[in-house]
């Protein structure tokens, strides 16, 4: 959905907006869904900060897809783990080193 439908704009979602199309040549379409087709769909995922990518395998108790992750939802959730983790160089710009308290506080003294 987009983001005038109540959902957070973030980081995240950005990415992974970025990776369908850059990694896997998709094209997403963001616009409101109707409950409806939660039903229908072939793979379902939530994203966020604290799920980074969570798959989703059954709606109401109705299977989605085949009722386990998808190959699109496993090879995002891949690729995602990768980018953020920085064993691929790919965006190695939107990663900034986080140095542990005792090196700054050495870095200090």
């Amino acid at each position: 959905p987009p983001i005038t439908a109540g959902i957070l704009e973030s980081v995240t979602r950005d990415t992974l907006l970025r990776a369908l199309a850059e990694k896997f040549a998709l094209a997403p379409v963001e616009r409101p869904i109707d409950r409806t087709e939660l039903y229908i769909a072939e793979e379902l995922f939530f994203c966020g900060s604290t799920y980074e990518v969570h798959p989703i395998v059954s709606v109401d108790s109705i299977p989605v897809g085949e009722g386990e992750i998808g190959p699109i939802t496993a090879g995002l959730w891949e690729h995602y783990e990768a980018l953020v983790r920085g064993t691929i160089p790919d965006h190695g710009e939107w990663r900034t080193p986080v140095y542990g308290a005792q090196s700054a506080g050495a870095a200090a003294e």
